[in-house]
């Protein structure tokens, strides 16, 4: 409502937005059943090594509180580019009715990918993004941890940079007594401004122990809208 002093309200609606779901192809048909829970998502605990080459949390995530300082990390957040994994997880396919449908308010400003969104239109975007995670590896007592952090891949160049900051889980574990669900939800949202063909991706790393921690199919968000 504009202010008794104003004169002219400029107002813009609606913005121009784009909005995916989170998906994951069907598993194989000879998939057993006890194995289809690993086909809900994919694993977001990323680390570069065989999983059996170090199975517990070591010098490589631990922070400088000991003062032993690791050039890999800062605070436990892995600093080299080769220790995150880009997410293809979002859905790109809409109109089916499916619960994967994205949104996409104008084809001219963004286009949606497997991977995120390639911005048409210059100027200063939002981008948010939103995980539901599910621990499925049954071994109580693990903690685990995971960062995520957007990346942004330029027109002119073939590989993506971390901008921002990122966002952690905090500690998650699997409660063998109970058995009940280990499911995090993480946020993160941030502004960038973008050259035409530009393109926006969420990756992820491990912070904490090994073991399958994933994002799961149509629990996770994925959003970009104009500014301009």
């Amino acid at each position: 409502m504009p202010r008794p002093y104003q004169t002219n309200v400029s107002t813009r609606l609606p913005i121009e937005f784009a909005q995916t779901i989170s998906w994951m192809p069907d598993p194989p048909s000879y998939v057993l059943p006890q194995m289809l829970l690993f086909y809900h998502g994919i694993d977001v605990n990323y680390q570069p090594l065989p999983y059996n080459t170090n199975p517990t949390l070591s010098s490589d995530r631990i922070s400088d509180r000991s003062g032993a300082t690791n050039a890999n990390v800062f605070h436990a957040v892995p600093t080299d580019d080769n220790e995150w994994q880009r997410l293809d997880l979002w859905s790109i396919t809409t109109n089916n009715n499916d619960g994967y449908d994205y949104i996409l308010s104008n084809p001219s400003v963004y286009e949606v990918l497997r991977h995120g969104f390639k911005i048409k239109k210059a100027g200063f975007h939002r981008v948010t993004c939103e995980l539901t995670l599910d621990i499925f590896t049954n071994e109580p007592g693990n903690r685990y941890n995971i960062a995520i952090q957007f990346a942004k891949k330029p027109a002119s160049s073939a590989s993506f940079t971390r901008v921002g900051v990122p966002s952690l889980s905090g500690y998650m574990n699997y409660h063998g007594g109970s058995g009940a669900e280990a499911l995090k939800s993480m946020h993160i949202s941030s502004i960038f401004e973008f050259d035409p063909a530009d393109e926006i991706a969420v990756f992820s790393t491990r912070m904490g122990k090994f073991g399958k921690v994933h994002a799961l199919k149509k629990m996770c968000i994925f959003r970009i809208e104009s500014l301009n």
